[in-house]
């Protein structure tokens, strides 16, 4: 009886761990799937919210003329204290779940942005622009 209680937590370990690898992959594919649908999403809202895009890409124009450091965030910000409505006259909302992508989206439009535009590294690097 005493070998099988010393076996049993490395089996348990085993097990575990196999499981969690498991649970990684499919976890890391949904992750990206989801990275995948909030870059899609975020296409989506400049072509809904034409106004507010144009806002931020000639409020970055601005700043990268002034060699001015900034975020995408800061950005979004803004929008949300104006009164831009989108397409179906709806007010404007930025969905932080979005602000990444928006930012590779608006370097890719403002290219100036690039050394100016505080970001982290992204999975969105690889999916926009």
């Amino acid at each position: 009886m005493g070998a099988r209680k010393e076996t049993a937590p490395a089996t348990a370990a085993t097990a575990t761990r196999a499981q969690d690898e498991g649970l990684g992959r499919t976890s890391q594919q949904m992750i990206a799937q989801r990275r995948k649908r909030f870059a899609r999403e975020a296409e989506e809202w400049i072509a809904e919210n034409e106004g507010a895009w144009s806002y931020m890409v000639k409020a970055a124009r601005g700043y990268a003329s002034q060699n001015r450091r900034f975020g995408m965030q800061e950005l979004a910000e803004q929008v949300r204290r104006r009164d831009f409505t989108d397409s179906h006259g709806r007010t404007t909302k930025v969905n932080n779940n979005h602000v990444a992508a928006l930012a590779r989206l608006l370097m890719a439009e403002v290219p100036a942005c690039r050394q100016l535009i505080e970001r982290r590294t992204s999975a969105y690097d690889g999916l926009i622009g």
